[in-house]
């Protein structure tokens, strides 16, 4: 005798035989995984579709694996989208953040920026870079999107600014003016603070969309190339933060060498949690420091094996830098996201 019932998630009728009740397998129709009912009684009978010859992909049933044997079977579930509640557009079922209109919801409701799921939790590094390995498998190549559009532009800037302060010097020696020690020391001194203020202003605008970036990633969530330079409202905050972050770095500096090392540690995750939940500047610092002072250790670790991956990808003909500095963000993002109890394990954005 065969069952015949309806797929819960896309409706799609079913049929097998009543000899395989209680057993799982997905659905060729949405790939959801569903049980077979265990009685006649328990399936939604139709009588349209027993008179229909139709295949379905449940003819054929391999019991040692207790699955289908069609090929649709295997076939990957697509990802599942619903519609923001704020606009309307379609995102990803898994998603926090509409990509849309920026709004962040949980569970389908909007909620305020920032009071998502967060609980500080304490990390092993290992754990980490196991997880963060498997999501940089699965995301490799828009991982490496996520690294070369902002060091692209960046060098670009860099190269015009370079090229501007050298015509400068070129145009006073073709003048017949030779600059004096006083004037070539002004040169220098404005070239190496032209690089210092780009790498402040950039450096922050281009650190907080790769937060956004590859938190999105890491959450399974569609990160796109617009995540790059969505740090807008954040700007103006991870400026002074970052600028907070390098006084402790000198101060420490000046102190001990240790303490610097400790400072640089510790703030490390200090622009994730400002993407992450939208705070104030002397709360950012403050969250990230309660944060990270608990999981000091496994951070350290973390860095070396940042260190090291860097360098096996210099030692590859610097070719290797491509891959592994992506390698490296995806690391971090994992790091913070765990740290704050957002993610505990590698689990698909797909049920």
């Amino acid at each position: 005798m065969t069952i015949e019932f309806n797929c819960p998630s896309c409706s799609k009728v079913l049929k097998t035989a009543d000899d395989k009740a209680g057993l799982s397998a997905k659905c060729p129709g949405c790939g959801q995984v569903l049980v077979v009912p265990a009685s006649k009684s328990e399936a939604i009978e139709s009588e349209p579709a027993r008179e229909s010859k139709a295949k379905d992909g449940w003819d054929d049933w391999n019991e040692s694996e207790g699955q289908a044997t069609d090929k649709e079977e295997f076939a990957p579930p697509q990802r599942k989208k619903r519609p923001c509640p704020m606009c309307g557009q379609e995102i990803m079922s898994a998603a926090r953040l509409c990509r849309h209109c920026g709004e962040r919801f949980d569970d389908g409701k909007s909620v305020p920026a920032g009071s998502g799921k967060f609980a500080p939790t304490t990390i092993e590094a290992g754990e980490v870079l196991s997880v963060a390995w498997g999501t940089f498998k699965e995301n490799i190549g828009m991982a490496i999107v996520g690294m070369i559009i902002p060091a692209v532009i960046t060098f670009v800037v860099q190269m015009i600014v370079s090229t501007v302060i050298f015509a400068v010097m070129f145009a006073m020696i073709q003048q017949g003016m030779k600059p004096d020690d006083f004037q070539m020391a002004s040169i220098q001194v404005a070239s190496n603070g032209s690089d210092v203020l780009l790498r402040w202003l950039m450096g922050t605008y281009f650190g907080l969309g790769q937060a956004i970036f590859f938190l999105k990633m890491c959450r399974g969530e569609e990160a796109t190339v617009g995540d790059l330079f969505g740090a807008g409202k954040f700007y103006l905050r991870g400026l002074l933060v970052m600028l907070l972050v390098g006084l402790m770095v000198m101060v420490g500096l000046l102190a001990v060498c240790i303490g610097a090392i400790i400072v640089g540690l510790v703030m490390s995750p200090v622009l994730y949690y400002l993407a992450d939940r939208d705070k104030g500047v002397m709360e950012t610092i403050n969250g990230t420091y309660k944060l990270a002072w608990p999981n000091l250790g496994s951070i350290f670790v973390l860095a070396l094996a940042n260190f090291g991956i860097a360098v096996a990808g210099t030692l590859a003909l610097c070719v290797g830098l491509i891959p592994a500095i992506p390698l490296t963000m995806v690391i971090n993002a994992t790091a913070y996201l765990m740290m704050s109890g957002q993610l505990n394990s590698r689990t698909p954005d797909v049920a």
